[in-house]
């Protein structure tokens, strides 16, 4: 008999784990000895931790509209409702993301979690008058060791471009930028943020002048065997310019500029290899 029991009570059991799990109406169960229990399920809240814009900024003209696409991360968050909101509803009027130009001027456009009002992100709003006419940007490019880019192709009459000038290379470094149109005239500018910005002009074409020059690195040489003669680099003629080792933490290094030649001489005239020649940086 208590054998049999036993087998009754734990169907009996799993009865009751199976009618609570498929219950929708109560997590509570009365047993056959009058007591209650219950079960409690904790749902996890998983936070906000970014909501991102699918535009930084963007130009509209007076009439047009435009949807704003926006990403709320992690994906599973929680809760993922925004809030949106306007610098200045005269310019522009934003009603769920879709954006409507009212006025020539500008504008920012915030989005910001419901969740925490400290993770948002804004896009820069434009907004020209349908009279003006589009201008494609043209530009020209003096050195072929520079990279000139425009946040954009076309433009608006007295509209701002923002050009990136980089070097085709980290080892190199851009100076004495300027900027002229198709007759030579300097253009006036202002760099913000690392960015050349400046009026577009009537014609559309920007000329850029620039010098890139490489950078000062430092070359190791060691030298166990102390059969390095000299290093010397290259002075573009055929010719080369002997150079003076420092020593930094017992290792002779040279001060080297990016994209030079570099010639080192041995004792036992080039039999020998020294085992490491590297620079600090690329």
């Amino acid at each position: 008999m208590k054998k049999i029991r036993s087998v009754i009570i734990t169907l009996s059991t799993l009865f009751l784990l199976s009618g609570c799990a498929s219950s929708t109406t109560s997590d509570v169960s009365t047993s056959t000895t009058g007591t209650t229990s219950s079960s409690t399920t904790t749902i996890e809240n998983i936070n906000v931790s970014d909501v991102i814009l699918s535009e930084d900024n963007k130009t509209l003209i007076v009439g047009e509209t435009y949807t704003l696409n926006y990403s709320v991360l992690p994906e599973n968050a929680t809760n993922k409702n925004v809030r949106w909101s306007v610098s200045n509803n005269e310019i522009i009027s934003i009603n769920n993301g879709v954006v409507t130009a009212l006025k020539e001027g500008e504008a920012t456009v915030t989005i910001t979690s419901e969740e925490n009002n400290q993770i948002s992100d804004s896009c820069e709003f434009s907004v020209n008058s349908p009279s003006q006419q589009e201008i494609n940007i043209s530009i020209i490019n003096s050195n072929n060791k520079c990279i000139v880019s425009p946040d954009k192709q076309v433009y608006y009459e007295n509209e701002i471009v923002k050009l990136t000038i980089n070097p085709i290379s980290q080892g190199y470094e851009v100076q004495d930028v300027s900027l002229l149109d198709s007759t030579d005239n300097s253009l006036d500018y202002q760099i913000v943020n690392n960015k050349y910005e400046l009026v577009i002009p009537s014609d559309g074409i920007i000329k850029v002048n620039a010098s890139v020059i490489g950078k000062t690195i430092k070359g190791y040489v060691r030298d166990e065997k102390q059969l390095i003669e000299s290093v010397s680099i290259s002075n573009g003629d055929g010719t080369y310019k002997t150079l003076t080792s420092n020593v930094e933490n017992d290792v002779i290094y040279y001060d080297f500029v990016y994209g030079e030649t570099v010639k080192i001489q041995f004792h036992d005239n080039g039999n020998y290899v020294p085992s490491t020649l590297s620079v600090d940086e690329q």
